[in-house]
């Protein structure tokens, strides 16, 4: 990517799929993270297996070729930054948004959403839902639970696009999520550490949904998407006990009818 020899980093993307790198319940996040995002939306990511099996799977299954993918963290690098700007059309900042060291990442960040919370950035901004989107500055917005990511929003008094999220879950494919996370052939000691099912998200999402239905009022709802989320974590093979007391606990939270 760095030497712009795009067909040898198209190879490399085909080959995590074909070598069985990014294992079946990755690549099925990277299919949803795409199929849930606004038309046009920038995706900031952070890590690798929230950026890689979404560009893969953006690269060698033509899905949403409208929708950016950039790694916040690459963003410090002025190669990367000036790759995503070229290839997907982004802004960059002038010297106002520099720091010290120059156009870096943080920087850009808060450039892009300086300019999405006015609505002038053109795009929808969001932050994969792993990617902590918190700030202090008002000037850069809020944020709103929108399907598995975080959208920078103006109006801060509604903390969940509850249309959103609905839509996301319900065009989830059900059957994709199950199997190993991480691939047996991943020698990363920091990614083997750090192991994570990505149908937690998808779990969480649902809790959320069914806690913010509960607080409306629409408690037959909310239990009927807290059975559906323990259902879908059966389905792909989460550990019980790690799933269990939370959807317990929001259950019990829920006024008796």
């Amino acid at each position: 990517m760095r030497r712009r020899e795009e067909p040898l980093a198209d190879r490399a993307l085909q080959q995590l799929v074909h070598t069985g790198f990014l294992t079946g319940p990755n690549l099925a996040y990277g299919r949803w993270l795409l199929g849930s995002a606004p038309e046009g939306a920038i995706i900031l990511t952070a890590g690798d297996m929230d950026t890689y099996p979404t560009v893969v799977v953006q690269a060698t299954e033509r899905l949403r070729p409208d929708v950016a993918v950039v790694n916040g963290t690459l963003l410090n690098l002025p190669w990367y930054a000036e790759r995503m700007a070229a290839q997907s059309h982004l802004p960059l900042p002038d010297s106002s948004w520099h720091s010290a060291s120059g156009s870096d990442g943080p920087a850009i960040v808060a450039h892009w959403r300086y300019r999405a919370a006015r609505g002038v950035l053109g795009r929808a901004l969001t932050f994969e839902v792993r990617v902590d989107p918190s700030c202090e500055c008002a000037e850069l917005g809020g944020v709103r639970l929108s399907g598995p990511a975080w959208r920078v929003v103006s109006d801060t008094r509604k903390a969940v696009d509850t249309a959103a999220v609905a839509s996301a879950l319900h065009r989830l494919d059900r059957e994709s999520w199950a199997g190993l996370a991480l691939s047996p052939a991943d020698r990363s000691p920091v990614r083997r550490a750090a192991a994570f099912q990505p149908a937690f998200v998808v779990v969480w999402i649902a809790e959320t949904y069914a806690e913010w239905l509960s607080k409306a009022g629409d408690q037959n709802a909310a239990r009927s998407w807290l059975d559906w989320a323990w259902s879908f974590a059966m389905r792909s093979e989460l550990d019980p006990q790690k799933v269990r007391p939370t959807l317990a606990a929001i259950r019990a939270s829920i006024p008796s009818r």
